[in-house]
């Protein structure tokens, strides 16, 4: 990039915060990395940490470690391809943008200033930063899981997931699926993923040996809670979706308890549409054991009236399933959705995943504010991105309605055959739009490949859609791409984009 693109790309960035360049300096810090100003980048740091200012030190943070991890990555143009090997630069000559715009003092400089800003920080931050710092290799760390218990005893949400800390404290630290299992010991259960009580815990576990109903049902709430108030998104073995396991569960657990009851059989039935709707895997077959048992024309009788063993038939029994609102949800969604109206939530959220690139999270709020996350934790601190006017919002929200989005199915997911030799690669789209008290949340996830080969796939062509439109109003390319110093990166990245942007001016012929 030349010195004139150069001046006009800080210029544009600059635009970009221009409402909050008054104090947010690492904002500023982060123009200048993108521009590859070593200079300026650390004297806005430096000037950050003198003002005791952290805003934008989230952000800043995550900005590195896209640098540290694409910067490793040769050449992704062809992402559906399993030798992943190949796609890596040998580890001794790898070579950073920070590395290439900043001297050996001048990265000493650098890690110094935001060692004091994080030490003031929080542990979460604290821990982030020492996980950059193993990964640029600025610290002599002997000992790391040693140090990722002390972060863990701290309170770190990241360093407990990892060091194998107790089902209690993850829990309280908000892991939902720490939540919900707990919730099932207190209730004895166990689930069909095998969560709750094992058999061997029934023996040994005191929270299997003695029910309690109470601390049961408000541990599987405050997993509800994360999950609707946190947007939680974890997929497991890359073909699972956390909050799909978590309705699949719910289905289960009231089937198996309900004896008899018409109310809990109904609940059953409504987390099962819950679970088919938001990427579980197995509330078809508790549907069906639903049915073998008898139980589901006392539950649903609606659906029963369709329902069929014929193979043959199975789009008779599917169709009517596959929604683009939910018509009823269980008691406790209801009850969760209402407490939540409290809270200041985004009115539309999008993450966006895409084998090798840098996933993302972005928070769109009515007032303009627009914050991101680039982590898959749910707990990360989010930092302001950007802040638009409040009629901005409004007319990216208008464009949303055009492409259709309130009529999308709720959740799409294409078939792809996975094993060790040709592992899943997926392309996972996920938005959630707030409007009033009526929230609709829509996931897409299918292999990579597709939008490579397919020009009329509905569920490509609506990530593409959706892809673009939160691009063009929220531009976050200039960071995922272009921060790291793989030119074969930044090139497969950029040429992604240009094929979902592509893609996008495709017609979609049908709407289901």
């Amino acid at each position: 990039m030349n010195k004139k693109l150069n001046l006009l790309f800080v210029f544009s960035i600059s635009l970009l915060f221009s409402t909050q360049t008054a104090y947010a300096d690492f904002h500023k810090a982060l123009d200048a990395y993108i521009a590859r100003d070593g200079a300026t980048m650390l004297s806005e740091v430096k000037d950050a940490v003198n003002k005791k200012s952290d805003d934008g030190l989230a952000l800043f943070l995550s900005a590195m470690n896209i640098d540290a991890s694409t910067s490793r990555q040769a050449d992704i143009a062809r992402i559906w391809r399993g030798d992943s090997d190949k796609h890596y630069i040998p580890e001794s000559q790898v070579k950073t943008t920070l590395s290439v715009i900043l001297t050996e003092l001048q990265q000493n400089e650098l890690f110094n200033a935001l060692q004091w800003t994080v030490d003031n920080s929080s542990v979460d931050t604290q821990y982030d930063f020492a996980v950059l710092q193993r990964t640029f290799k600025r610290t002599q760390q002997k000992d790391w899981l040693k140090m990722q218990d002390d972060y863990a005893q701290k309170g770190s949400y990241a360093a407990n997931l990892t060091s194998g800390r107790s089902l209690a404290i993850k829990a309280e630290l908000g892991d939902p699926v720490s939540q919900m299992s707990l919730g099932l010991k207190y209730l004895n259960f166990t689930s069909d993923w095998g969560y709750g009580c094992w058999e061997t815990d029934k023996t040994k576990d005191a929270i299997c040996q003695n029910k309690d109903e109470i601390k049961g049902y408000y541990w599987l709430k405050q997993a509800l809670i994360t999950y609707e108030s946190k947007r939680h998104i974890f997929f497991g073995d890359y073909d699972t979706d956390s909050f799909g396991i978590y309705a699949d569960t719910m289905c289960d657990f009231f089937h198996k308890t309900a004896n008899g009851d018409k109310n809990k059989l109904r609940q059953a039935y409504l987390w099962c549409v819950v679970g088919i709707n938001s990427g579980g895997q197995s509330s078809w077959r508790f549907l069906n054991e639903m049915n073998e048992a008898g139980n589901l024309k006392i539950a649903a009788p609606e659906t029963k009236a369709f329902w069929s063993k014929n193979a043959q038939e199975r789009e008779k029994r599917f169709e009517p399933l596959i929604l683009t609102d939910f018509k009823e949800l269980p008691y406790l969604m209801i009850e969760v959705k209402k407490e939540l109206q409290k809270e200041d939530l985004p009115v539309f959220s999008y993450y966006f995943s895409d084998y090798r690139m840098s996933p993302y999270l972005l928070d769109i709020y009515a007032d303009g504010r627009v914050n991101i996350i680039f982590s898959f934790l749910p707990d990360r601190k989010s930092d302001l991105f950007t802040k638009v006017s409040s009629k901005t919002v409004q007319n990216f929200l208008k464009d949303l309605k055009k492409l259709d989005f309130d009529n999308w199915t709720l959740f799409t997911s294409t078939f792809q055959f996975c094993d060790n030799f040709d592992p899943c690669i997926w392309t996972y789209a996920q938005a959630t739009h707030r409007e009033g008290n009526d929230v609709r949340k829509v996931k897409i996830r299918e292999p990579a490949y597709l939008a490579e080969l397919s020009h009329n796939n509905v569920s490509t062509l609506r990530v593409a859609k959706l892809n673009s439109l939160v691009e063009q109003y929220f531009p976050t390319q200039k960071i995922r791409c272009e921060i790291g110093n793989s030119e074969g990166f930044r090139k497969a990245c950029m040429e992604r984009d240009k094929r979902w942007a592509a893609l996008a001016k495709e017609t979609l012929k049908d709407k289901k």
